[in-house]
């Protein structure tokens, strides 16, 4: 008889769960949004994780509020 339990099927582990979505971000870390500009008018936003100063972080912030 197998171990495994119905709540945590053979087929799925913490692994396999992080092969799919990736590593789980640190719930203390804040999301980081960066302009990245294609040419001079477009342009697109991009997560990233270098610290950078409270002026962009500021627009961040704004950002943040057209995101869920």
């Amino acid at each position: 008889m197998s171990t495994v339990s119905s709540r945590n099927p053979q087929w799925f582990d913490e692994g396999d769960y992080t092969k799919m979505v990736g590593p789980k971000p640190l719930p203390t870390a804040p999301r980081r949004i960066v302009k990245e500009w294609v040419d001079e008018q477009r342009f697109y936003y991009k997560e990233t994780s270098r610290p950078m100063p409270d002026y962009v972080v500021e627009i961040e912030n704004n950002v943040d509020k057209y995101h869920d």
